[in-house]
């Protein structure tokens, strides 16, 4: 169903108002898959558990090349297997990575499929198809989730980059995904992974979304910026606000990996296309190789911001020279404004690693503004950004006079600051039964 009759008759009549887009009710698994066939809004208008997606496209040994020369595919869906000259492929939209990429005998340059090498088997399951434009290019539009839940997604394509929901929201202040949870997703991936999206371009927003599950970037294919995050993988200018997530992030490559973003770029710009995280946070662990790897972001170089957010998973690297921080494992030129951690950050000791951050650069647009770190629950007592503090300190409203922040009667959070949904204050903190109330500004 389509929304907009209602603006519609505003403009006939004179009623005052319009809707600048109509926008699809989307309410089942089908109509979630089938967004990627039209360009319009969407809006979903209850819960979907895509459990379903687990027998989704799986791939069909159909013999030979020349026998697919003959195979009619429907709509571009399918995922049907075949060999030439030693080697296998399947079937791939042309707007997807071109690595390996060969077109089929007979098909002209202008149709949508090209056959993608793999090293896949037949019975494997690739999952939902992640969303994209009608033409296979980045989602330009809007989706509303309006608080409502996906649940069970599942995507297996370990050799396809930008993989998410949506495989990428284009460079424009139009692509808006918003009010999402996506909960108990089961995403792997390439090149950019992430449970929303894999990757984010110049002034697309996130906002209102939080996911759970497990999220993991294989590291099979050369990608350019690649990176793994509990909610987005990479963003390029971008905005993610009052976002969270408490996926499991593994990269099993040397590849950026963050809770809730991989990597953050600015692109070196002030103003409105210099990439934020605002009002965020992250909750799950961080496992990697020797790739940068932080509980709330792995990577933030170039003006890219991170203010009011907070992480508390666990960040594990496969050795004591890797870079991995609390919040961000490396920081080149990046700002952190009232920021904290509190996860471990393994293993402990050697270089480039920090309570807060694990490796910082300096250079232009750094700054470094009321962040702290728990000396305790990390095991960090050093750190190349940040303030370290006990973690009684951690929960005394005193440590974060400069913060937006006033107390409360609910404990929401083990004591530690919360955010406050986008209200104000900004931040809020359990005061003990008895104990003083607090407002500070």
């Amino acid at each position: 169903m389509k929304r907009g009759l209602v603006g519609l008759l505003g403009a006939v009549f004179g009623l005052g108002f319009t809707f600048q887009s109509v926008a699809v009710d989307v309410s089942t698994l089908e109509g979630l898959q089938n967004m990627r066939n039209d360009d319009s809004a969407y809006v979903l208008i209850n819960n979907i558990d895509a459990s379903a997606t687990t027998n989704w496209n799986e791939l069909t040994d159909v013999g030979a090349w020349s026998a697919a020369s003959n195979y009619v595919r429907v709509a571009n869906a399918s995922h049907a297997r075949v060999t030439n000259a030693g080697k296998a492929y399947y079937a791939l939209k042309s707007s997807g990575p071109a690595q390996g990429g060969a077109q089929e005998p007979g098909v002209s340059a202008q149709y949508t499929d090209y056959w993608r090498e793999t090293t896949l088997t037949a019975g494997h399951r690739l999952g939902f198809d992640p969303i994209t434009s009608a033409s296979g290019s980045a989602f330009n539009n809007s989706f509303d989730g309006q608080g409502f839940v996906i649940s069970h997604l599942y995507i297996n394509r370990p050799e396809q980059e930008k993989v998410g929901l949506f495989t990428e929201l284009a460079a424009s202040a139009k692509a808006i995904i918003k009010n999402l949870v996506l909960e108990r997703v089961d995403i792997t991936g390439d090149g950019r992974v992430g449970a929303v999206a894999g990757y984010g371009s110049i002034g697309s927003r996130v906002i209102n979304c939080g996911s759970s599950g497990s999220v993991k970037l294989t590291g099979l294919l050369a990608s350019t910026i690649p990176a793994v995050g509990g909610l987005q993988g990479t963003t390029y200018k971008g905005y993610i606000s009052n976002c969270w997530s408490s996926a499991t992030v593994t990269a099993l490559a040397s590849k950026p990996a963050g809770g809730l973003v991989g990597l953050m770029h600015a692109g070196a710009s002030d103003g409105e296309f210099a990439g934020y995280v605002d009002n965020s946070y992250a909750l799950g662990n961080v496992t990697g190789t020797s790739g940068r790897l932080g509980g709330l972001v792995g990577y933030a170089l170039m003006g890219a911001t991170i203010r009011n957010s907070y992480a508390r998973g666990t960040v594990t690297a496969d050795g004591t020279d890797r870079r991995r921080g609390g919040l961000v494992g490396h920081c080149f030129g990046a700002r952190l404004i009232n920021c904290y951690s509190t996860g471990k950050v393994l293993p402990a000791g050697g270089t480039r690693g920090g309570g807060l951050v694990g490796e910082t650069n300096t250079v232009a647009w750094f700054e470094d503004t009321d962040n702290f770190w728990d000396t305790e629950a990390s095991e960090w007592s050093a750190s190349t950004m940040g303030v370290g503090r006990a973690t009684a300190q951690m929960k005394d409203i005193a440590t974060f006079v400069a913060w937006d922040i006033a107390t409360a009667k609910n404990d929401p959070n083990d004591g530690y600051p919360y955010l406050n949904g986008g209200l104000s204050p900004i931040w809020r903190l359990f005061a003990a039964p008895g104990g003083t109330i607090l407002m500070l500004h």
